[in-house]
Formats: structure tokens, C-alpha cells, sequence
């Protein structure tokens, strides 16, 4: 009998946190993912030569999934750190052009929010991509 309740509980503990992995960890950086994966092949062309990008606020996942971050990076968004930006837009062009060079010449530039912008009237220029990730997910 405790040889049965010793794999009840085993599976029980397995699928409990299958199910927290699924829900609180591969859903949420699945959609974000997803959805920034899915707005640069969308957005980019071959006359970009600059991306501003901004970060995804640290709760970005609290309203849409439910899951609220504590001090670890498990819970928040991905983007949501500023090292993240350059490598996964030029990784992203890289994915969707084959064209290397073309991906390593972009400039990425990262802010916390719009407001942090220098100079906004940029955002117009058709050699810039805007991403901001507010919007996105």
C-alpha cells in the first residue's frame, strides 16, 4: 500500500507542475515570443536600418496570463531586460532575411517607454522600425 501511494503522490507532484511549468513559464514567453517574432517579419523590410524597441514592463505578463513575477526572472517578460533587444531583433532578421550582414548593421536602440524617446519625430523615418512591446502582448 505505500509502495501505491508513493506513485500517486509522484505522479501527482509531475503533473502539478507539468501543469505550472505550462501555464506560468512556456505559455507566457511562447506568446511573447510569438508575437515579436511575428510583428518584425510583419514590419521589417530591407530599406530598415535602425529599431527602437520598447521593453515590455516588468508585470507584462501579470495582466494577460495572470502570472506576476517575484525577484527571480521567472514571471516576467523576456523583453522586459534591456540586453535582450539587440540580440533577438538582429537574430529575428537574420532568421527571416539569411542575410547576416544585414542583420549586424542594425542599430538597436532599447527604452523603458515611449517617453524616454530623445527626439519622437524619428519614429516616422522609413529606414526605422518602431517596436513597442505595450502593444504587442
Amino acid at each position: 500500500m505505500k509502495l501505491v501511494m508513493g506513485y500517486v503522490l509522484v505522479v501527482v507532484f509531475l503533473s502539478w507542475g507539468g501543469l505550472v511549468y505550462y501555464a506560468y513559464i512556456a505559455t507566457p514567453y511562447k506568446a511573447e515570443f510569438g508575437a515579436v517574432r511575428s510583428y518584425i517579419f510583419e514590419h521589417y523590410n530591407s530599406n530598415i536600418r535602425q529599431v527602437v524597441f520598447i521593453q515590455a514592463d516588468e508585470d507584462g505578463f501579470a495582466k494577460n496570463f495572470g502570472v506576476n513575477h517575484y525577484k527571480d526572472e521567472f514571471g516576467m517578460p523576456s523583453t522586459f531586460k534591456g540586453w535582450v533587444a539587440e540580440p533577438l531583433v538582429k537574430e529575428l532578421v537574420y532568421e527571416m532575411t539569411g542575410n547576416r550582414q544585414a542583420a549586424e548593421g542594425l542599430m538597436v536602440t532599447c527604452y523603458k517607454n515611449a517617453k524616454d524617446i530623445p527626439d519622437p519625430s524619428v519614429l516616422g523615418h522609413a529606414d526605422l522600425l518602431f517596436v513597442d512591446l505595450h502593444s504587442l502582448f
